[in-house]
């Protein structure tokens, strides 16, 4: 539903904005799935570019992983090791966006993939 996602993306962009200077924001993490949905076209609204979080063996190259239980039993979630490679990161943070917050696992597991690479989390948003 093109009204839908316009008005998904519309708040979530009014949100970020009101709450961050976007000048400290290096990059959106998105989730694997559902996540892939809006972010990418959330992303290139705020200009900034976005990373995926993939589930175990879909992402090429080195990677760092880490399991999660969610509703189903166990999840691994990866992100490339290179991920921020290039970006300015120091001082700033990223936003982690997915659709829903169910349990919690999939995203304290982006962030904790995210930490690991010395990057800071500044919010989570969610549909």
């Amino acid at each position: 539903d093109p009204a839908a996602t316009e008005a998904i993306i519309s708040h979530l962009e009014s949100h970020i904005k009101s709450t961050h200077d976007l000048s400290q924001i290096s990059s959106i993490v998105c989730l694997e799935a559902r996540g892939f949905f809006f972010t990418p076209i959330l992303a290139s609204c705020l200009g900034l570019p976005c990373l995926p979080v993939r589930k175990r063996g879909k992402l090429p190259g080195e990677v760092i992983s880490t399991t999660f239980e969610n509703y189903y039993g166990s999840e691994c979630f990866e992100l490339k090791t290179d991920a921020f490679e290039g970006m300015e990161v120091e001082g700033k943070k990223v936003i982690l966006v997915d659709d829903f917050l169910g349990m919690g696992g999939s995203i304290m597991a982006a962030k904790d993939l995210v930490e690991k690479l010395g990057v800071e989390v500044g919010e989570a948003v969610f549909i």
